[in-house]
C-alpha cells in the first residue's frame, strides 16, 4: 500500500514538533536536514502546524524560539 501525502505530512509534522520541544531554536534547514525533507518543505508544515495552534514564534526570526503549545493528535 502507498501512504498518502497526509500521513507524510503527519509523520513530518510529528517530527517538527519533537526536534523543537528538545531545540526551541531550531532552524527549518537544521530540521530539513535532520528529517531528510526539503526546507521548503518544513516551512509548510511549520505554517500548517502554526494555524492548528500548536505551535508558535515569539522573538524575531533570527534570535527567536518556538514553543510548542500543545502535542496532540493532529487533525
Amino acid at each position: 500500500p502507498t501512504r498518502r501525502s497526509s500521513d507524510l505530512n503527519n509523520d513530518i509534522q510529528k517530527q517538527i514538533l519533537e526536534i523543537l520541544s528538545e531545540d526551541n531554536q531550531c532552524s527549518a534547514r537544521k530540521i530539513a536536514e535532520q528529517i531528510g525533507v526539503s526546507s521548503r518543505s518544513i516551512e509548510s508544515n511549520i505554517k500548517k502546524l502554526k494555524g492548528y495552534g500548536m505551535l508558535t514564534r515569539h522573538g524575531s526570526a533570527r534570535s527567536g524560539y518556538w514553543k510548542v503549545e500543545i502535542y496532540r493528535e493532529l487533525p
